[in-house]
């Protein structure tokens, strides 16, 4: 993989906060050797280490995954909708030649945003289900509490 742009973040956010691998490991409930890895783009963090770092860092996964703001991403993503349209229409008629670097790219971006867009979606739903379980925790402390009576 080598240094991926979460890796840099991660590390950067990391030093910005003043934290060691080691520290930074400890607030996420991994060890030292799983941050380094992150950092050099070896691997990735997992969903719930994800939101943990995010938590950690004081920002959202989807800002942990996306380069730039978010209105950026966003517009980027408007633009790529109607640009893989074009893509189709080139590959639909080279067919079975090859790619000019023009398609190519403009794949390599569109499929950038697509993720981009399915990081922040991602997010979002994780965030949902984690208010989701903090909901059912109290719904069992009530009935829990009922139950005593």
């Amino acid at each position: 993989m080598g240094n991926s742009p979460l890796g840099k973040k991660i590390k950067e956010l990391r030093k910005k906060l003043g934290l060691t691998q080691e520290a930074l490991a400890e607030r996420v409930g991994v060890t030292r050797l799983a941050v380094s890895n992150w950092e050099s783009g070896k691997s990735i963090p997992k969903g719930d280490k994800l939101m943990k770092l995010a938590e950690v860092f004081g920002v959202s996964a989807s800002e942990l995954l996306v380069e730039g703001n978010e209105a950026e991403v966003l517009d980027f993503l408007e633009i790529r909708d109607s640009e893989v349209e074009e893509f189709l229409r080139h590959v639909d008629i080279l067919k079975y030649k090859e790619v000019s670097n023009t398609s190519r790219e403009l794949l390599r971006r569109w499929t950038k945003a697509r993720l981009t867009s399915l990081a922040v979606e991602a997010d979002v739903l994780l965030r949902i289900l984690a208010k989701l379980e903090k909901l059912e925790n109290k719904i069992k402390a009530i009935e829990a509490d009922n139950r005593d009576f």
